[in-house]
């Protein structure tokens, strides 16, 4: 145990004692048979700040040790203690005690920090990778129909493949594991039924795997909270619905407009940009114009949202 003697700041007799973990500021009462009061007392575990100075009237001759320390039921919920003494041997290595519990929690706060970061980059560039292997399927669906361009198929292939090695990089972190090797040998080989297949098989796995995601309670409370797949991409995949269909000259039905404004609406909520400018499109977006569907302003929208999650 470490032990201090000296005054209180209303200029009683005091004493400062480390122990097992403890600070306690104690005031001795009683003249003939002492006995110690307790005034204060908190854990290294929360202790918030420490600091040693010069004394203060009516202590000038002394030495100060402030301290701040988190205190349940307090008005901003911290508490502070100040203790007085003529030695600064005993002051000096209580604080030494108490600097080095508030540096091993600020490293161990910014480890953790860091590491919920780099889950949270994972987590975002996986879902960029998600959203560009979407773009680069449905532009190869679009090139099947008529005249292939072999040479323009081959540059979505080379993307695809470019994009299937990105997210092996991402290890066991991604939620959703997509295989594009079938897909590439299938366009390399000029099979267009077993592209067409391939394509709706990627799709179809994107959109499942992002549907489970909010089964997986425990991404609630994590660094990413899992759930945002599912809005996510299934306003990707609506939009790219929506285009494919005005592309094969489709009426637009105002269920599927709908459908999609719901999913922008629900990540909005999710992420909880209402209130920010740069969103407010988004909360009612310019689905219909005198030309149609804006879709390049919807998927930029989109996208913005994951530039945001990483901030």
């Amino acid at each position: 145990m470490q032990e201090a003697r000296g005054k209180l700041p209303k200029g009683s007799t005091g004493i400062l004692t480390l122990s097992d973990g403890t600070i306690t500021l104690w005031e001795e009462r009683g003249f003939i048979s002492k006995r110690r009061v307790k005034v204060a007392e908190f854990t290294l575990a929360e202790a918030t700040s420490i600091q040693l100075g010069k004394g203060e009237p009516p202590f000038r001759k002394m030495h100060r040790l402030a301290m701040g320390y988190v205190a349940e039921g307090l008005e901003g919920g911290e508490g502070d203690a100040a203790f007085f003494s003529p030695d600064a041997s005993p002051l000096e290595a209580i604080k030494d005690e108490i600097d080095r519990e508030i540096e091993r929690r600020r490293a161990a706060q910014e480890s953790e920090r860091r590491e919920r970061r780099r889950i949270r980059e994972a987590h975002v560039r996986h879902l960029t990778l998600l959203l560009e292997l979407l773009d680069n399927i449905f532009q190869i669906i679009f090139e099947l129909d008529g005249s292939v361009n072999w040479s323009l198929m081959d540059k979505h292939r080379s993307k695809v493949e470019e994009i299937g090695e990105e997210m092996e990089e991402i290890g066991d972190l991604k939620p959703i594991d997509v295989s594009v090797g079938g897909l590439s040998s299938s366009i390399q080989r000029r099979l267009t039924d077993d592209i067409k297949k391939g394509c709706h098989s990627l799709i179809e796995a994107v959109h499942e795997g992002s549907e489970e995601m909010s089964s997986q309670l425990e991404g609630r409370n994590e660094a990413f909270n899992l759930e945002l797949y599912r809005p996510l991409v299934r306003a990707y995949l609506l939009l790219w619905d929506l285009k494919l269909g005005e592309f094969l000259d489709k009426e637009l039905k105002k269920d599927e407009l709908e459908e999609l404004q719901a999913s922008l609406k629900e990540l909005s909520d999710m992420v909880g940009l209402e209130g920010d400018s740069r969103f407010e499109e988004i909360a009612e977006p310019p689905l219909l114009s005198e030309t149609g569907l804006s879709f390049f302003t919807i998927r930029s929208l989109i996208r913005r949202y994951l530039g945001h999650l990483v901030d």
